[in-house]
Order: structure tokens, then sequence, then C-alpha cells
């Protein structure tokens, strides 16, 4: 039978705690949100790519925005490279998007497999109620553990400037005419 350190036994009944403890700070300090994921398929071996696309709601999410004030969010696309062209660059939109996934209890009941580069789509309004796409990349997959057992999970994007597939832009298109 293999021994149990008084550390691992005070973390298997702590981390439930610090998990709804998290749950709390989470909700304080961001917005509630859902968020569309697209997962698009990664080159093979030889190089060929094949666009598969993996639509998917995330529903149980909250999320904190670096920016205080304005940020540019139109701009010109150059169709030739499909690179973004902005007049300025904004300090905070380069600053890493926090999305925090709570546990809402002690575990998970579906777990996210997020991945690196996964879009994350939210809705923005304007003035007269108009949805804007607000797409977003992921960066970073973080977690925070208690010895063994996880009591945070999260990850950071950045806001996405490029050119989008027109499968892509088809998915955000029919999730924004969802959307109330």
């Amino acid at each position: 039978m293999a021994k149990v350190s008084i550390a691992d036994k005070l973390s298997q009944r702590l981390s439930p705690v610090m998990r709804q403890l998290s749950d709390i700070n989470i909700k304080i300090l961001g917005t509630e949100t859902q968020l569309l994921r697209i997962t698009t398929s990664k080159a093979d071996l030889r190089g060929d790519t094949t666009e598969t696309l993996t639509t998917q709601l995330v529903d149980n999410c909250i999320i904190k925005h670096p920016w205080s004030s304005d940020i540019q969010l139109f701009g010109s696309l150059d169709e030739s490279t499909g690179d973004f062209k902005a007049t300025a660059l904004d300090l905070w939109e380069v600053l890493p998007i926090q999305i925090k996934f709570p546990f809402e209890g002690d575990r998970t009941l579906q777990p996210l497999d997020l991945k690196k580069g996964d879009l994350l789509i939210e809705i923005l309004r304007d003035e007269h109620d108009s949805k804007i796409p607000f797409v977003m990349t992921v960066t970073r997959l973080l977690g925070g553990f208690n010895n063994k057992y996880i009591v945070s999970k999260h990850c950071e994007a950045t806001l996405f400037r490029g050119k989008l597939s027109t499968a892509i832009q088809t998915a955000i298109n029919a999730y924004i005419e969802d959307i109330e």
C-alpha cells in the first residue's frame, strides 16, 4: 500500500474548497459569457492541409478583457497577403485576454479540451444593439494545482488578426444569427 504524506491528505480535503473560492473570485472579476469555439485541423507530415471545422458552444466561462479604454476593432485587410492593417497598435490590444472556467462545484461535468490555436468568438454589441463578432485565438492553457489536485483552469487568448476562411466566416455568421 502506498504511503500518503500529510500534505497529500490536506490537499485532498482542501482542493474542493479552493475550487469553490476560485469560482467566487472569477465571477467577481469578469463577465460571464458564451463563446463559440472553432477548431481547425493542422497540416499533416507532408504539409497537406484539409480544413476540417469543428464548432462547439462554451457556455461556462468568465472573460476578463485587459483594456479599460478604446481598442481598434476595425481596420483594413490586405487581400493578397491576408495581413491586417491597423493605423496604430494599442498596448491593451496585445495584452492577453483571460478566460476562466469555473468548476461549478467539486468537479466539472464536461471536460473542455481547448487547444492552442483554437478560435473563440465572443459577441459584442454597439449602441444600436448590433452584433459585432470579437474573434480571439487561444495562446496559452493554464491550470493551478494544489499538490496533485487541480484548483483552477483558464486560458489566455489574443485578438485574432488575419483572414478567416469561408467556412469559418460562415460558422461565425450562423452563430451571430442564432444569438438573441
